[in-house]
């Protein structure tokens, strides 16, 4: 009877280490780099937009990695009223949950501004998180130019608006995409800390 009990226990456990080596192994190098992208103009023409990693994204990233101070890689970034601003006025503190390269296709000025839905596996965003998707566009200099992110849904998927100049300009350059976010945990936690601060200044 112990030994009928000892080969049950043992297959069970066998089960189980299956199942966990399954969990932990889900995610494919394919469902990092590319996530789902749908992209429809204001003229309701839907348009390409290809979010993937190659080299170019990677030599950035590594740069970007390199360097202690985010701000000093992303310099001033153009908002969408025109302004300049630096990353850490955008969100402080910011996480940069992805990087890669953008591509755009099939796209003409004249479609107008595109609404585009990205849903990325590597991520899961709240809905109450603050976020931004940086687009960085390479002309002899990189500049970058920073979007409202809305996450609308419960699985993370994130809505930006890109204006015709900006979509024309991707698709005719090399252009990057990263998203930075801030959970409202922490936006809350930094509020608080700002307040305390001057509280006791006064």
């Amino acid at each position: 009877m112990k030994k009928i009990l000892s080969m049950v226990l043992a297959l069970i456990l066998c089960m189980g280490a299956v199942a966990l080596a399954e969990s932990t192994s889900s995610i494919t190098v394919q469902d990092v780099t590319t996530p789902a992208v749908e992209a429809v103009a204001e003229n309701g023409r839907t348009v390409t937009i290809i979010i993937r990693e190659d080299d170019a994204s990677a030599a950035q990233l590594r740069i970007l990695q390199a360097t202690t101070v985010k701000d000093d890689y992303f310099g001033d970034i153009v908002k969408q009223d025109g302004t300049m601003s630096k990353l850490s006025e955008l969100l402080d503190p910011a996480d940069i949950n992805e990087f890669a390269t953008i591509i755009v296709e099939n796209y003409d000025p004249s479609f107008g501004a595109v609404t585009a839905k990205i849903t990325f596996k590597t991520t899961k965003y709240e809905m109450t998180d603050k976020l931004y998707v940086l687009i960085g566009l390479l002309d002899g200099t990189l500049t970058w130019y920073a979007f409202d992110g809305e996450v609308i849904d419960d699985q993370g998927e994130i809505r930006v608006v890109f204006p015709a100049d900006i979509m024309e300009k991707i698709q005719s350059g090399n252009g990057l995409i990263a998203i930075t976010s801030q959970s409202a945990a922490v936006e809350g936690a930094s509020d608080g800390a700002s307040a305390g601060s001057n509280d006791a200044q006064e």
